[in-house]
Order: C-alpha cells, then sequence, then structure tokens
C-alpha cells in the first residue's frame, strides 16, 4: 500500500510538472534604474542611409519591393518623440533589433508597446532570441498581442538561459493587414535578476 501512495504521488507531480508553466515573473518595476540593452528603443534616432528608418533596426520581409511599408511617426508616441509605423502592410514582417550583449545567469524584462488604427485580426509577437557566440539561437521567448487603437504593451520574464548565450535580439513579427497601419514603441530590455551559478 505505501509504494502504491509513493507511486501514485510521484504520477501526480509529474503530471502537474506538465501543466504549470515558469513561476519566473519580472514587473516593470524591477526595471527601474537599470539599463535598457536594447539600442534606439524608442526610435528617436533615423538611421544614417534612410531617414524613414530607424537606426539600430532590420526590417526582414519575403518582398523585393524597394518601397517599405515602414517610417519614422512623430505623432504617435508613448515616450520620447517618436514611433515606427508600419502602414498597409501587405505581407508578414519581422523587425529585429540590433544585437546586445547578455549574461545566460541574468534574468530580464521584456516590453515593447503598440496600438493600431483598428483592432489586428491576427496576433503580433515580441519575441526574446538569445544567441551563442557562433550566432546560433539557443533559446527563444515570446508574447504575443493583438493591437487596437490605445497603446497595448507586451512584457515578457526570461530567464535559465543556456549556458552558451551571449548575446539577444528582440524580434516583432507583425503579420500581413493591408488596410491597417500599426505603431511600435517603448521597446526594452533590462537585467532585473542574477541567478546564483551552480
Amino acid at each position: 500500500m505505501k509504494r502504491l501512495i509513493i507511486v501514485l504521488a510521484g504520477f501526480c507531480l509529474l503530471l502537474g510538472s506538465c501543466f504549470m508553466g515558469s513561476s519566473l515573473l519580472f514587473l516593470e518595476s524591477d526595471s527601474l534604474n537599470r539599463p535598457n540593452l536594447v539600442g534606439n528603443p524608442g526610435f528617436e534616432n533615423p538611421d544614417k542611409r534612410d531617414s524613414n528608418h530607424p537606426a539600430d533596426w532590420l526590417l526582414v520581409s519575403n518582398s523585393n519591393e524597394s518601397v517599405e511599408p515602414v517610417a519614422l511617426d512623430s505623432t504617435e508616441f508613448v515616450a520620447g518623440k517618436n514611433s515606427v509605423r508600419f502602414t498597409n502592410n501587405s505581407r508578414d514582417l519581422l523587425f529585429v533589433s540590433d544585437s546586445f550583449k547578455i549574461n545566460f545567469t541574468g534574468g530580464y524584462f521584456i516590453k515593447c508597446s503598440l496600438k493600431s488604427a483598428k483592432p489586428m485580426q491576427k496576433a503580433a509577437r515580441v519575441q526574446f532570441w538569445a544567441y551563442d557566440a557562433a550566432g546560433s539561437r539557443k533559446d527563444v521567448f515570446s508574447k504575443s498581442i493583438k493591437a487596437k487603437s490605445e497603446w497595448k504593451k507586451a512584457t515578457i520574464s526570461a530567464g535559465f538561459l543556456k549556458n552558451s548565450v551571449t548575446f539577444a535580439r528582440i524580434a516583432i513579427f507583425i503579420p500581413k493587414d493591408t488596410n491597417n497601419t500599426v505603431w511600435i514603441d517603448d521597446v526594452g530590455c533590462y537585467q532585473v535578476y542574477q541567478f546564483t551559478k551552480e
């Protein structure tokens, strides 16, 4: 009987672990007075080669079109004086930050604010990608968000990273929407915790 109880208890623990997510949770208040690791997080600085694009960010798409549906916008913003705007995009887009150094023992709080002219039919995704020194992606954390006419914030808590990671990027997936405008602003990644090495 005792053995049966132990087996059942072990089974319940195993089953419970399948349904319980990570208890890792960082808050924006944890990021106060911490440096933002993302370059040009509020899109205040234009690219030197194209003043319509923000510096330190790359737009990835599967199109050969010379005109991209992205521009800096000084009429809509959460912080600073600019946001970045995507207008009537005819294909899925990926908006990726320049890389920044991270420590695999760190815990990170990631944020990004979005709004749209009309409610989004498909969700955007804010992602934290962690890479090793060779450029292989080792960890991915993601949060889906459907923007509306008011600014909405997506947040991610990331930690317990692979020992090999040395740098990261923020990637924002914008789904195809030919009759809508989406704005992004106030992107951030902050190391808010230091895990003890084992």
